[in-house]
């Protein structure tokens, strides 16, 4: 005959606890693996992939966050080449390169150089993951009311 006997609490919670208990050991190991230097933008690049952010020599054309983006607008807002505009907006596909070598450029960058002499200014913002509304709020707060601020 099986016993009716009412489970208690203990028991009805004692598997959720181990769940949280061991979750938490193995969140902690993980975390005590990153250091400073890491940069949580990079933890979905393979080894052999490398970010490299264009420049026309030490002017910044392409940036990566909110934060760093007026350092892309003032550049082209102080340079002489105040040229028509032509923004690339990307996620990290657009800032990263496989198996990079010391004279590899992004795509961003040759498109720079390339688009120079027809009198075009080539700036790009590529996000992580990068959605369309980012890329739409990016867009918006470069070219607000049709220009460029």
């Amino acid at each position: 005959m099986i016993s009716e006997k009412p489970r208690s609490s203990l028991n009805l919670m004692l598997p959720w606890l181990l769940g949280v208990f061991f979750g938490l050991v193995i969140l902690g190991n993980l975390a005590s693996r990153i250091t400073f230097e890491d940069k949580a933008e990079e933890f979905a690049l393979g080894k052999e992939t490398s970010t490299y952010w264009a420049t026309d020599g030490e002017i910044p054309i392409h940036c990566s966050t909110p934060n760093d983006g007026n350092l892309c607008i003032d550049a082209y807002l102080e340079s002489s080449l105040q040229n028509e505009i032509v923004l690339w907006l990307g996620n990290s596909q657009l800032h990263v390169i496989n198996q990079m070598q010391p004279q590899d450029i992004n795509a961003v960058e040759i498109l720079h150089q390339s688009l120079k002499n027809a009198h075009r200014y080539v700036m790009a913002f590529s996000y992580p993951n990068a959605s369309l509304q980012q890329n739409y709020v990016t867009f918006d707060y470069i070219f607000p009311s049709g220009g460029l601020k």
